[in-house]
């Protein structure tokens, strides 16, 4: 599990930008699929 905090500017703007939203995520740096990220909810990614 990541922490919203822990992740760099890009990351966290993915993830506020999908918060709520079941959309697949672009792949990033460090966000794999299967992560568990916490921000107002906990947060399942899944990601090309």
């Amino acid at each position: 599990m990541r922490h919203y905090d822990e992740l760099d500017d890009d990351e966290q703007g993915i993830v506020r930008e999908l918060a709520d939203v079941p959309w697949t995520a672009p792949e990033t740096g460090d966000l794999d699929d299967g992560d568990v990220v916490k921000f107002t909810d906990y947060y399942l990614v899944r990601s090309r």
